[in-house]
């Protein structure tokens, strides 16, 4: 099956079964697929390919649109694996592009008790800089 087919189908199935976002991610990402990849058999793509495919488009960008592009690819060899090409591998499903696109660091704010911002504020003798003392707390813990 080429590429341009493949798509083709890709898209019709989630003009049928997806919300509009869905559909549009599908197709701002499958259009850049099709540039780079118009009439190569989809089989025939490697890892390799895939990876700076995806790194080429996510350059510069946060590692959650990183992640978000990596899962529709992944999906999309899915959809074609699953319906058309049941022999077909997947090249996303390797570990060197699972790590490459992993899911971002979940960052934790350091919480603080009532008493501790009550102090912060009235401590403070001019009410411009609370936001600044606030954040000077934020800094020393």
């Amino acid at each position: 099956m080429k590429v341009s087919d493949a798509i083709t189908y890709c898209i019709h199935y989630h003009k049928i079964n997806s919300r509009p976002n869905t559909l549009a991610n599908y197709e701002f990402l499958l259009g850049k697929f099709e540039s780079r990849y118009r009439g190569r058999d989809i089989a025939s793509i490697s890892t390799e390919e895939i990876i700076a495919f995806l790194a080429g488009i996510t350059e510069g960008r946060k590692q959650n649109t990183k992640r978000s592009r990596y899962t529709t690819t992944s999906a999309f060899f899915n959809l074609i694996r699953n319906t058309s090409l049941s022999e077909m591998k997947n090249p996303c499903l390797s570990p060197a592009v699972k790590n490459l696109f992993q899911k971002p660091k979940n960052s934790h704010w350091t919480a603080f008790d009532k008493d501790t911002i009550d102090e912060a504020i009235f401590r403070t003798l001019n009410p411009c800089k609370i936001m600044f003392e606030i954040h000077l707390l934020f800094l020393t813990s």
